[in-house]
């Protein structure tokens, strides 16, 4: 705004001078410098009606892009709050498993005089479980193994009656991700010993990565948005969100356990010649990611039909504390007559236009002040209006970019919602606050959304657009971003071939994608590894209705070929 108002107060000035100068009979002042701070102040209120006029031309139509993406791409219009891994920890006073619900909420100590919430990302049951050890082994053959000594307090493993259990891969990323490659790709079998006992082969156990389904989401991603944009903005975001492991089908060998004490053991095949540092840190129980979002009311509001539309404040937003990620319920309440109306948001899930009240939102970059969320409304042409009513919004808020000034330990505040029988914290200082791509690039963004499909994405370029349209301006310099360019940089070629597969004995059409990386671009093969899984889910979700795809990924470097399942859509076909 400030450039605006420079140049169309020095183009104010330079014109009244060539105009008094063409004109000297009927405007002879206005080419003399004025020292009165009256018509002074005149100019530069002209000059700033002026900048609001040329920034509202130059903002490529909003209200028009914002439109399209609330019906096509929602989550687009929304900021992405920050995010981090919160481990929790048993006391010794507990005696049994408790569930920690998906929207457990806990608070951070203070930073910039606030407390900011985190709410936690997956449903969990916290056992009174713990690794005591990790080490690793080499067999008289070579081959490497991983072991894992857990310990009971107060129970027997038989006891404990989940069906499945989660790890996730801790410590720093490059080990933690490597780590992650190794269990999902070089396991030859996997055993469980009883303290003391002998060892079982547990062949019915599956290892399953987490965090790609549905249902694993960092934030609820909207019904009418692409799933598979999901996983690409959570990948840029934070990497480790993915870093879960599930052991499926365990409970079984758990039940003949009657001590408190087992060891699990991960038997690696020829392949693998290196491990990375191993520690307890590597092996997480009890841990989920947490996103830092809240219920929050709006500001109450009159809106007497005369105002084109309003601002929605979180209440008592004194020092820009909050910001708004979504608004969830409006209603307006008219206290005279004791009437209460409620507003739909505008869309084409809307059955009749022509007969209820609808509201839309528009969303502002502002200077020093994130994103700003204004409401309008539109009613029936047969409706009766009341004189004013009061507005009452209710929200989904944010700490904005405080969360990102949070080190690790510092998300371990209790709330309502936590039990007292655990200890929590977070392993990781929180993601970056990302703000809405508003203003002159949402319109190319929106373009190129529209632009792609199945077979646009077989082209290179195509694919590293798509990616990039996911890493905001916002971070422009920071090391995150850097790599993250340099991730979508590393891809060198895509071709897609059609390909004929049977499949539970009969013949389908299908696909198969061809992606050439340079290593150099990551760090490290399970990093590659990472960025091919999330690869395989995005052309997956892309294919037609039964029509399968198959992806592998290759290091241009080494010839070493990465090869995914082949997927009928999310699920594979294994």
């Amino acid at each position: 705004m400030n450039k605006y108002y420079q140049n169309e107060l020095e183009k104010l000035r330079e014109q009244a001078v060539e105009f008094s100068q063409a004109y000297p009979t009927i405007a002879p002042q206005l080419a003399q410098a004025s020292t009165d701070p009256d018509v002074e102040r005149i100019l530069e209120g002209v000059a700033f009606l002026s900048a609001q006029i040329r920034q509202k031309i130059d903002d490529d139509f909003p209200e028009f892009s914002q439109g399209l993406l609330k019906q096509i791409f929602p989550h687009y219009l929304r900021p992405f709050p920050s995010a981090t891994i919160i481990q929790f920890l048993p006391k010794d006073i507990m005696k049994n498993k408790v569930h920690v619900p998906k929207g457990t909420f806990i608070d951070s100590v203070e930073v910039d005089g606030i407390s900011c919430r985190f709410s936690t990302a997956f449903d969990m049951d916290v056992w009174p479980l713990e690794v005591s050890n990790v080490r690793q082994n080499e067999s008289s053959v070579g081959k490497k193994s991983i072991e894992i000594d857990f310990s009971m307090k107060g129970l027997t493993v038989s006891q404990m009656n989940d069906e499945s259990m989660r790890i996730h891969l801790g410590g720093d990323y490059v080990g933690a991700v490597e780590l992650f490659y190794l269990l999902m790709n070089c396991v030859e079998s996997v055993d469980i010993q009883q303290a003391g006992g002998q060892n079982v082969v547990a062949d019915k156990i599956k290892i399953e990565a987490v965090g790609f389904e549905a249902d694993q989401g960092l934030v609820d991603f909207p019904g009418n948005s692409f799933p598979a944009y999901r996983l690409i903005q959570e990948y840029f975001i934070l990497k480790e969100k993915f870093l879960f492991i599930e052991l499926k089908n365990i409970r079984q060998y758990f039940k003949s356990i009657s001590s408190g004490a087992f060891t699990l053991k991960f038997l690696l095949d020829d392949s693998v010649t290196a491990l990375p540092r191993l520690g307890k840190e590597r092996f997480m129980l009890h841990a989920t990611p947490a996103v830092n979002l809240f219920k929050r009311d709006a500001e109450s509001m009159l809106n007497d039909h005369k105002r084109n539309e309003y601002r929605v404040r979180p209440l008592r937003d004194v020092d820009n504390n909050f910001q708004i990620y979504s608004v969830d319920k409006v209603s307006g309440h008219n206290r005279r007559s004791g009437s209460q109306t409620s507003y739909r948001e505008i869309g084409l899930a809307n059955p009749d236009l022509n007969s209820e009240p609808v509201y839309q939102l528009n969303h502002r970059q502002v200077e020093n002040d994130g994103t700003q969320v204004f409401v309008s409304f539109s009613y029936p042409q047969e409706y009766t209006l009341s004189n004013q009513e009061t507005l009452a919004i209710e929200l989904t808020c944010s700490n904005g970019t405080h969360p990102s000034k949070l080190k690790p330990g510092d998300i371990s505040k209790s709330t309502s919602s936590t039990s007292d029988l655990m200890t929590f914290s977070n392993i990781l200082q929180p993601s970056d606050h990302q703000n809405v791509p508003t203003g002159s690039s949402m319109l190319w963004r929106l373009l190129s959304h529209l632009s792609l499909n199945y077979l646009s994405l077989a082209d290179t370029d195509n694919l590293k657009a798509l990616l990039g349209l996911y890493i905001f301006s916002s971070n422009t310099g920071n090391t995150l971003e850097v790599a993250n360019r340099k991730r979508i940089e590393g891809v060198s070629s895509v071709t897609v071939e059609a390909c004929d597969r049977l499949i539970s004995g009969l013949p389908m059409r299908g696909q198969s994608i061809k992606v050439r990386v340079n290593p150099a671009n990551y760090a490290g093969m399970g990093d590659m590894y990472l960025f091919g899984v999330l690869l395989d889910r995005l052309f997956a979700s892309f294919a037609s209705i039964n029509c399968f795809t198959e992806f592998s990924m290759t290091d241009e470097a080494s010839e070493e070929t990465f090869t995914w399942p082949i997927r009928i859509g999310d699920r594979p076909l294994i």
